[in-house]
This record gives structure tokens, C-alpha cells and sequence, in this order.
């Protein structure tokens, strides 16, 4: 089964993860992506790719599954290093022409490369490998509800969420 499971598809479990209200993997994955870019230093990174961790563990996916989610966009999580790297001030550790490589570079590009890693990871554990695009559409549709009293078609956008997926 291993070679068939593409990017993004559902795969099929009886895990803690599987078994989850759609609505509270949603909430959670957009609470922890938003912990990611919120964190200033490495200890919230850390807690985080622990917590990581025992989603994966606790889904019983495979990681390799997991970690295919990541070839997509390996080249954008290393040009976000490479920017970091060159971009940062501070102390010059490396000069290569007329680029400049300090430790904040790659202090801050290695926080960045990890940031987007683990964003991956948790959106495609959370989102795309233990729910099916029905329900994910059908949390967003749950989640949304209230907004239906303002006019917005609640429905229409959970639609497109699933085609989206």
C-alpha cells in the first residue's frame, strides 16, 4: 500500500486521531499553526514537533506517508532558509562574495524551515490523512453556521473547501 497512498488522500485507520471530531482536528491544526508563527523562541518549536510527534504515534500513519507531505514544497522551505540566511544582520560568521552568512541567519532560517515543517505536517496529519474531505467540509460547515445569519453561503464555502481538497 505504500507507493499508492498519494499526497493530501485519505488513509483509512480505527486511531485516536481517526476517531476525532473533525471540528476539534480543525480548530486544533489552526491553533497550533498559528502557535508556530507566534513562537519567538525555540522551546515553542520544540513542544510543538513533540506534540508532533504524538499525533503521528497516536495516528498510527506511517511516517513515511507523512513525510511525503513535505516534497512538495522542499524547494519553498529551503529558499525561506537560503532568504533567512543571507537577509539576517549580526555577526558575520562566513562571507562568499558579496553575501554575508551570520548566526541570526541561521538561527532565524533554521526557526523558519521548521516553522513551515512542522505547519505541513500537522495540517496534512490533521486535515488530509486521518478525514476524508467530507468531513472536513462538514466541520467547516458546522464551524461556520453562525455566519449564515449574516447573509455568507456557509455552504458554498464548505463545498468549495472540499473540491479544494
Amino acid at each position: 500500500m505504500g507507493r499508492s497512498i498519494a499526497f493530501g488522500r485519505y488513509f483509512p485507520g480505527d486511531s485516536i486521531l481517526h476517531r476525532l471530531d473533525p471540528r476539534a482536528k480543525l480548530v486544533s491544526s489552526i491553533a497550533l499553526i498559528v502557535s508556530l508563527f507566534v513562537a519567538k523562541n525555540l522551546w515553542i518549536l520544540l513542544i510543538t514537533g513533540l506534540l508532533t510527534c504524538a499525533f503521528v504515534r497516536f495516528s498510527r500513519v506511517p511516517v513515511k506517508e507523512l513525510l511525503r507531505s513535505l516534497k512538495p514544497i522542499l524547494f519553498l522551505i529551503v529558499f525561506a532558509f537560503m532568504i533567512h540566511l543571507i537577509t539576517a544582520g549580526g555577526d558575520v560568521l562566513w562571507t562568499i562574495g558579496p553575501l554575508k552568512i551570520t548566526m541570526q541567519g541561521i538561527r532565524q532560517g533554521s526557526m523558519m524551515a521548521v516553522r513551515l515543517c512542522l505547519m505541513i505536517l500537522l495540517s496534512t496529519l490533521f486535515l488530509t490523512l486521518t478525514s476524508t474531505p467530507m468531513m472536513i467540509a462538514d466541520a467547516l460547515e458546522r464551524l461556520l453556521a453562525p455566519l449564515a445569519k449574516l447573509k455568507v453561503p456557509v455552504h458554498e464555502l464548505a463545498m468549495m473547501m472540499s473540491i479544494a481538497l
